[in-house]
């Protein structure tokens, strides 16, 4: 997220594919009247034939929909959203309250249902769900009526943050959330395992410009021929495009997709793990945004955009617990994506895997950046791919008699930055465990040692040639290494020696580099930039491919090097961090799609600069503080409130920006005495305008941050801090536990500080010349800024580091944090 990689949000008419054939123009819901108009998308697909274009009007659509006819590669039928704001939700209505379950558990709530839901989401977020069987023998290890109680393993609620579960024998489902939270109160959704848009078997399909959300399969395409699915957003779906038996030489290009787990999908948050475990130890296994089972292969799959999920892009064909299709999966060709912030895997190829390539990917703070899954076939070429902040970047892994020996797998030119530079991990193996055809040659690992394995292992024997090893010590660390103390260091230092010794005694990287000090040699890190500085370590260090293999590698064109040999890791010097996804552009063009972009809502206290005092809000220095890579656009303005922001056009406005982050603070407005036009009552429509902010943005694909009003500075006449604000900042951090938004409690803090001065200290903050105790100074607008950087440190990490360090802030009264 934290990338100036990261894609925009907006994704309507990025990238407009094939001209539409000359078919009928069919409408649904037409704006005016015309003889080929439609009620539903279904009674449009019914009636398409070859070369018919179906124009979905804007609007929510309750509907799965599947298509009836095939097109022809010359003229397909294309379901087509007319512009933004065209969503099929696949959910299933709910006609029945929820109702409090106390016999499984306080917290719990039941609701009456006559199918399995699949797809279980709240607000917009899709829930942890077990399964019933796996978790109710005496072998499970995850027990269903204990965790309904206590949440799953150390860290409890704090891990799942809910938990839902269907009865099949009482038909009901069950669902409890952390802080015992009232399902009836938040939007509920539920889904059976059906694709929400199916190609049915039907060929030469276009499914283009939809939003399509709530559903256990964004698109299903089985048995289908040259479907092309380009510009959609899938979000929240269990499987954003699912690929089945008989699908071939599917286009799926330009998407977004996301899981949009309740629990979150940080791989590096506290409590995880315990979320990985539920999924994997007691609920339904594996998600993915794009995933293809037992297919005819042919498949380009590239300039996706995949957050926030469980996998990213799986090929799963053939697999040893179901084998059926020998030559599953073949000729894939997946490349220029981004998966951003994953549970488990970026990427992952077992199977066949004939002639697979996986190439030129940014794979970014996931478990594994990508799993080399006991491929049966091969070849698989995996090559100039991007890793960064990545549990473990690459990972060769087995199960049972889950290896394959004479399999050949290439990966090289790859940039990797994870701890460990090739993982392995093999399970119960029941074969003798060799990978003597895997090549490793040319890959740039900014590491702190050469492989790590879950069990005690012989020594590895694939084939190695020129890689370059740079350690990320204390003196150079990462841009998300955690601070070490010296300990740490010499601990580093010794794994750094081990790995030395440890390839020696296996007999390879004889001709790679080691540099054991130094910087990395990569112009930006702190950025995300990976292009090489004229002095890296990574400079002529690779070989010419061509001594190591006759046959011409994928991807590496004759003269891509200069000099007597190739560059180490994914770019060549003189290379530029490139855009990946590299064919997107946005609806506001002043959003640079290689930048993350904050929104600022809010009123006076979070504006920018008066242009005739010395009065700014704490946006005005946020701006000040970004990093390369990050922008804020402050659309505050003085006076709104949570009614009259929205009242008043602004936060379309503010939307039509395609921000990837929102920040939304009110309050001060909203108060009694402001007008009709203004205030809210704390406990109802003041919390309903901020459920709505947050839905909204997350419609829009943002990333919603409420916080607190910061506190006014009015001072009791024993010299207390007074607190009228106080409603309006517990119904923020009611409304951000409920809809599982991430808090700044601004006003806690504001208020634990100010109350550390005196009333006539406190007006150092104030407007030059004033005595203004809600507005501020810029001094006062650096000093409340700083603490909202401290707080996104909890909430937003990923966004805090986002911010200068140090920040520049005025003189301040030693009793005051700094």
């Amino acid at each position: 997220m934290r990338s100036f990689l990261k894609i925009a949000a907006a994704f309507f008419f990025a990238f407009q594919g094939a001209p539409l054939s000359n078919g009928a123009d069919l409408w649904v819901n037409a704006p005016t009247e015309i003889d080929t108009n439609f009620n539903s998308i279904q009674e449009a697909l019914n009636e398409a034939q070859a070369g018919d274009t179906i124009h979905v009007s804007p609007g929510v659509y309750q509907e799965r929909v599947s298509f009836q006819n095939s097109g022809t590669e010359e003229a397909p039928i294309t379901l087509i959203g007319s512009g933004p704001g065209v969503k099929i939700d696949g959910s299933t209505p709910i006609e029945e309250p929820w109702e409090p379950a106390p016999d499984i558990g306080p917290g719990v709530f039941r609701l009456p249902l006559d199918f399995f839901p699949f797809t279980v989401t709240a607000n917009g977020q899709t829930i942890t769900t077990l399964d019933e069987k796996r978790t109710s023998s005496e072998n499970s290890k995850i027990h269903w009526k204990e965790a309904f109680l206590t949440g799953v393993g150390r860290t409890g609620w704090d891990g799942v943050r809910a938990l839902a579960m269907y009865r099949n024998e009482q038909q009901e489902l069950l669902i409890r959330f952390k802080n015992n939270l009232d399902p009836n109160l938040m939007t509920m959704t539920v889904a059976p395992r059906e694709a929400t848009i199916d190609t049915n078997g039907q060929d030469y399909c276009v499914i283009r410009n939809l939003a399509v959300g709530n559903s256990a399969i964004g698109v299903g395409i089985k048995s289908s021929k040259g479907v092309i699915v380009e510009n959609c957003i899938i979000d929240p779906a269990d499987y954003g495009i699912l690929l089945e038996e008989g699908a071939e030489d599917a286009i799926l290009r330009n998407n977004r997709i996301s899981l949009s787990p309740y629990a979150g999908a940080d791989p590096w948050r506290n409590g995880a793990w315990d979320n990985w475990t539920a999924m994997k130890a007691g609920g339904f296994y594996d998600r993915a945004g794009i995933r293809m089972n037992d297919t005819n292969g042919g498949h380009e799959i590239h300039d996706n955009y995949i957050h926030d999920h469980w996998d990213g892009i799986e090929d799963v064909g053939n697999p040893p617990w179901a084998p059926n299709m020998p030559d599953a999966n073949p000729d894939l060709h997946v490349h220029h994506n981004q998966i951003n912030n994953l549970n488990d895997d970026g990427m992952e190829t077992m199977g066949p895997s004939v002639n697979g390539r996986w190439h030129d990917n940014l794979i970014i703070r996931t478990r594994c950046g990508f799993r080399i899954k006991a491929p049966q076939t091969g070849p698989v070429y995996i090559y100039r791919n991007l890793f960064l902040d990545n549990k473990e970047d690459l990972r060769n892994f087995g199960q049972g008699e889950q290896f394959y020996p004479d399999v050949e797998v290439w990966v090289y030119h790859n940039t990797s930055t994870a701890d460990t530079a090739i993982n392995r991990n093999y399970h119960r193996m029941a074969v003798p465990l060799t990978t003597p055809n895997y090549h490793f040659f040319n890959n740039l690992f900014w590491c702190r040692n050469w492989t790590r394995s879950s069990d005690p292992l012989p020594k590895p024997d694939w084939k190695t040639d020129a890689n370059v090893f740079i350690l990320a010590n204390q003196e150079h660390p990462r841009p998300w290494d955690p601070v070490r103390d010296s300990s740490s260091a010499s601990a580093i230092q010794k794994q750094w020696l081990q790995s030395l010794t440890e390839a020696a005694e296996a007999d390879l990287e004889a001709n790679s580099t080691w540099v054991g000090h130094g910087p990395s040699g990569f112009r930006d890190p702190e950025s995300y930039d990976l292009s090489l500085t004229e002095d890296s370590p990574a400079r002529n260090r690779g070989i010419d491919p061509s001594q190591i293999r006759k046959e011409p590698l994928p991807g590496l064109k004759e003269g891509y090097f200069t000099g007597s040999n190739p560059d180490a890791g994914a770019l060549q010097y003189g290379d530029s961090m490139p855009q990946i996804p590299e064919n997107n552009s946005t609806v506001d063009p002043a959003h640079n799609p290689g930048e993350i972009l904050v929104v600022l809502v809010g009123d006076s206290t979070v504006t920018g600069k008066s242009d005739d005092r010395d009065q700014a809000g704490w946006g005005w220095a946020l701006q000040h503080w970004t990093t390369p890579g990050i922008r804020v656009e402050n659309t505050a303005v003085g006076g709104r409130s949570s009614r009259s922001f929205r009242s008043e056009g602004r936060w379309d406005k503010a939307m039509a920006m395609n921000p990837d982050w929102v920040l939304i603070q009110f309050g001060h407005n909203d108060q009694p005495g402001k007008g009709p036009e203004r205030e809210s009552d704390p406990e109802t429509d003041y919390r309903d305008h901020l459920r709505r902010y947050v839905r909204e943005a997350r419609e829009q694909g943002a990333t919603p941050v409420l916080v607190s009003p910061v506190c006014r500075r009015v001072y009791h006449s024993n010299g207390t801090l007074s607190d009228s604000l106080e409603p309006y900042a517990e119904s923020v951090k009611i409304v951000a536990e409920e809809m599982n938004v991430p808090l700044l409690d601004l006003h806690q803090y504001s208020f634990d500080q100010f109350s550390k001065i005196t009333s006539k200290e406190s007006l150092q903050f104030s407007p030059t010349g004033t005595t203004d105790r809600t507005h501020f100074s810029t001094a006062g607008s650096a000093l409340v800024a700083d603490w909202v950087v401290e707080l996104m440190n909890e909430a937003t990490p990923e966004l805090a580091s986002r911010f200068q360090l140090p920040r520049t802030l005025p003189i301040l009264n030693n009793d005051l944090d700094q």
